[in-house]
């Protein structure tokens, strides 16, 4: 599947899943997928002052089908969204995870996919280059 240059999840739709099942899924689960989820479109607003959040469909439908687990109406599971994109963009912002995020996608140019271990690698080794920089 073509994701876009986006980060390509497998388990937002276990976490669906479970939940349709009626098992426990925390809070700070939910919130963590979302703020995943979300950050692709938010690193790419960073990026080129724009998002182009009609090209997410799909992530905002899943982030709304997982904040309405867990908030009481619609109106408060966009408010938790947007307080989450907030967040998402300000964490995002910060030099040293601004550089983690440059780091993994000229990696990403390179090849068409990255394990976890070695996007955490690459990160680790952008987080040092920033820290010594700073020192």
């Amino acid at each position: 599947e073509n994701t876009g240059g986006k980060v390509q999840l497998r388990n937002t739709s276990k976490l669906c899943k479970d939940i349709n099942l009626g098992k426990y899924v925390s809070r700070s689960q939910i919130e963590g997928q979302i703020k995943i989820t979300l950050a692709g479109e938010v690193a790419v607003g960073l990026f080129e002052c724009d998002s182009h959040w009609d090209h997410s469909e799909s992530d905002i439908q899943a982030c709304l089908s997982l904040a309405g687990s867990k908030c009481g109406d619609h109106e408060e599971a966009f408010a938790y969204i947007n307080w989450l994109l907030l967040n998402v963009r300000n964490e995002l912002s910060f030099p040293g995870n601004w550089a983690c995020v440059i780091a993994v996608a000229e990696a990403l140019l390179k090849q068409k996919t990255l394990s976890y271990h070695k996007a955490r690698e690459i990160m680790k080794i952008a987080q040092q280059k920033i820290n010594s920089q700073i020192l």
